[in-house]
């Protein structure tokens, strides 16, 4: 049984705040606290601080789920291929985090998660529910499915679930665990070729085709980042919705330079589609793919596409009662992985050291 938990976003409940965009936003910066060693990782994909300052690290080229000590200095093997009692997948598996502290291990392609303690012990595995939908739960383009601190699971799931299907929109789900009731939160935009369209609405803008970001806070709500007009649509638990109204952005612009590679990726996405330059919007969507995270501090951390990794990536702080009231500027090279615990300031980062030789960064946030 499917039905509508939250009031979608044409609603009339719907509520716009102002943008803070009358005054300057503060950039902060970051103080390294401890470094990994070399050799540890090929790649990170996420992160999972542990309340004993321990930290699980998710390395798919590896196919490794690492576990290091509080120093980040000692690395311990979780999960892989070889010696492990579960073995990690022959694709990308997932850690999964609940809003209470535990972590679980989600394998490419399961349908069961793995409980990990914070030493690196695995527990009993259990079945994810509506096992129909595990394509969805499991599929890596959907992103990672999470775990509300009420139990449950969200995650991202389609119109229709069959892989390939046709879709301009897909639904965030709520399931949960006991009672088999799967509830609609919200709807996100997905990639489509109507984003490139001329636009004739304040702050709506024409872009290259991505999907609406998503992600859960630490109390329960799911935040939704519309990339055409770069707002968040804020969906709660009683059923009720509010948005952010249009954030500041400084949208960035497709060059000539831009071009030929934003013509290639088009044509690769919509392989059936006649694309050619002269049909290229104006802008990059508002933030990148993929970089949407919270923290525990129910603030949502989105990077914005106009950021440049070279002279070090500025994400947006995002907040459903103060708005964007803050950014954090990392240092260059640098690229968002995960947080530490509530009210710590602590971030993780990551970064290419070398060839085949990926770190990760404990720093602290300078407020």
């Amino acid at each position: 049984m499917i039905r509508i938990r939250f009031a979608v976003l044409a609603s009339a409940s719907l509520v716009a705040t102002p943008a803070l965009a009358q005054k300057p936003i503060p950039v902060r910066t970051t103080t390294l606290v401890a470094a990994s060693d070399s050799g540890f990782f090929r790649d990170i994909t996420d992160i999972r601080h542990n309340d004993n300052g321990s930290v699980l690290v998710n390395d798919t080229l590896q196919r490794k789920i690492i576990l290091l000590d509080q120093a980040l200095k000692k690395a311990t093997t979780v999960i892989d291929n070889g010696t492990s009692t579960m073995k990690y997948g022959t694709s990308s598996g997932r850690l999964i985090a609940d809003r209470t502290g535990l972590t679980f291990y989600l394998a490419p392609g399961g349908q069961v998660l793995t409980p990990i303690s914070n030493d690196g012990k695995l527990a009993r595995n259990f079945e994810i529910p509506h096992a129909a939908r595990v394509y969805e739960f499991a599929n890596p383009a959907y992103g990672t499915p999470m775990m509300p601190a009420g139990g449950g699971f969200m995650f991202r799931g389609s119109r229709n679930p069959r892989p390939n299907a046709v879709q301009d929109s897909a639904p965030v789900l709520y399931a949960g665990t006991q009672a088999r009731i799967m509830d609609t939160i919200a709807l996100i935009s997905l990639p489509s070729l109507i984003s490139m369209k001329p636009q004739n609405k304040p702050g709506v803008h024409s872009i290259l085709p991505a999907a609406d970001e998503w992600t859960d806070i630490v109390d329960g709500t799911v935040a939704v980042i519309r990339q055409r007009d770069y707002r968040v649509d804020w969906y709660f638990s009683a059923g009720t919705n509010t948005s952010s109204g249009a954030l500041p952005m400084e949208w960035r612009p497709i060059t000539d330079a831009d071009k030929p590679k934003a013509l290639q990726d088009l044509r690769d996405a919509f392989p059936n589609a006649k694309v050619d330059a002269a049909d290229l919007p104006e802008f990059f969507p508002a933030v990148r793919p993929g970089s949407t995270k919270a923290d525990a501090d129910n603030n949502v951390w989105t990077l914005p596409y106009s950021s440049k990794i070279e002279t070090g990536y500025v994400y947006d702080l995002i907040n459903k009662v103060r708005g964007l009231d803050e950014r954090v500027q990392l240092p260059p090279g640098r690229v968002l992985v995960g947080f530490g615990r509530p009210k710590t300031n602590i971030i993780y980062v990551s970064y290419v050291a070398g060839p085949g030789d990926v770190r990760l960064e404990r720093m602290k946030i300078n407020r």
